[in-house]
């Protein structure tokens, strides 16, 4: 699976920062596991440049996989 950057609305724990927070993929964790509950990605927040690792739900990374792709985005 290719390297995956999303933008999703969100607050920043460090900052408090709320607005886009984008996520990206982790070198070496595996997206494409059916069975797993979750999937792991960097969360890195514009105002603050934190970048810290978040759990996200299988089925909602899922749903923002295809939100991504409906806009065209990468």
């Amino acid at each position: 699976m290719k390297p995956v950057e999303l933008s999703v609305w969100g607050v920043c724990t460090d900052c408090g920062y709320e607005g886009m927070i984008e996520y990206r993929h982790l070198e070496g964790e595996v997206y494409d596991d059916d069975n797993a509950l979750g999937v792991m990605l960097l969360q890195c927040c514009p105002a603050c440049e934190t970048v810290d690792h978040s759990l996200l739900p299988l089925d909602f990374y899922r749903e923002l996989l295809v939100r991504a792709e409906a806009n065209g985005e990468n």
